[in-house]
């Protein structure tokens, strides 16, 4: 029989987690983890209908690369513009897409980039079920930087009126109202993160 004991002990900025397993003698794992420390703001997937928006987060990958999937998955799926920032750390990217449609379909999309596999599956791990993009500063770290509007299709989905007036006021980003709902409701969230810079 195995017999799994955790323990949390929280010392300064660190969490220590002990685990003891038992079976037959005592193996013993210790884990180590940086407590989130850096408060940030994200914004949501969510819109009001309960739809979702795409929102796309790439580590690892050069500009070419996310380009040339964003480009892929919008002419496949035929989506509207997509909207691409780059991060103050090498290799990172967020991409945002403001057609709303259903979870599964939004998470089968999202699925077919190299998008970082937690950021993914995050609506199917949280009870919240949506996906959260940073877009303001992280400890030391700069708010995204937009770069470039890839130009889609903008008839077949209906867009998200809320996230297309977040990114016009907090980014400069000048984008016509027409094929946009009519919802005022941006859903934030507010939360801690590690701040990996320091």
């Amino acid at each position: 029989m195995i017999h799994k004991t955790f323990f949390d002990i929280p010392i300064v900025n660190y969490s220590f987690g002990l685990i003891v397993i038992r079976e037959k003698g005592i193996s013993l794992r210790i884990l180590i983890v940086k407590k989130p420390d850096a408060k940030t703001l994200g914004i949501t997937s969510y819109c009001k209908n309960g739809h979702h928006v795409l929102l796309f987060d790439f580590d690892g990958n050069s500009l070419e690369e996310v380009f040339f999937q964003m480009k892929t998955i919008q002419k496949y799926y035929n989506l509207p513009d997509i909207y691409l920032f780059e991060n103050d750390t090498e290799r990172s990217f967020h991409a945002i897409c403001l057609a709303k449609m259903p979870l599964f379909k939004a998470i089968e999309i999202i699925s077919q980039t190299t998008a970082d596999k937690s950021f993914k599956k995050a609506p199917l791990r949280y009870p919240l079920r949506r996906w959260v993009l940073r877009v303001e500063k992280k400890g030391k770290r700069k708010k995204p930087k937009f770069l470039l509007k890839l130009k889609g299709n903008n008839n077949k989905y209906k867009q998200s009126n809320p996230h297309r007036l977040f990114l016009q006021m907090n980014y400069g980003i000048k984008i016509s109202k027409k094929g946009f709902d009519n919802e005022k409701e941006l859903d934030l969230f507010e939360y801690y993160t590690a701040n990996r810079t320091e």
